[in-house]
């Protein structure tokens, strides 16, 4: 069965665990991720009010150069689709890159989403029908 389960484990408290848990001998490489002896990795959910490191970049454009402007245009619809059609082509010719895909897009599939609220900052967000702070109205 993996690191996936289908059914949230059952926990003493009035809140539900909906994650899976390591075991005990997992090795904790990274805050809130584990691996264990057979090298399945379990990662926690993090806090809501817990730090999240992002990676930007960007690009100035001078919008009253005309010849800036039109570099890009140009740039952008004479290689949009030759790359992506060179990209299918390996795709389809080369198997551990179409292997590699189809199972990140098997993985993502199986995402659970749900609506939440921060009942309390310092942990998860709770689902909605776990919750008392929103009636029965709002929901």
């Amino acid at each position: 069965m993996g690191i996936f389960k289908k059914e949230p484990e059952k926990v003493q408290s009035s809140r539900p665990n909906l994650r899976a848990s390591a075991p005990r001998n997992a090795t904790r490489v990274a805050p809130g991720v584990a691996i264990d002896s057979f090298g399945i990795v379990y990662a926690e959910a993090a806090p809501y009010n817990a730090p999240r490191p992002m990676t930007a970049a960007a690009a100035q454009i001078k919008l009253d150069d005309k010849s800036e402007a039109e570099h890009f245009k140009s740039r952008r619809q004479s290689a949009s689709s030759s790359w992506q059609t060179e990209a299918w082509e390996y795709y389809d010719a080369i198997g551990e890159v179409k292997y590699a895909f189809n199972l990140v897009a098997s993985v993502v599939s199986r995402i659970r989403l749900y609506a939440a609220v921060v009942d309390n900052p310092a942990e998860t967000p709770v689902p909605i029908r776990n919750t008392n702070i929103l009636d029965e109205k709002t929901c």
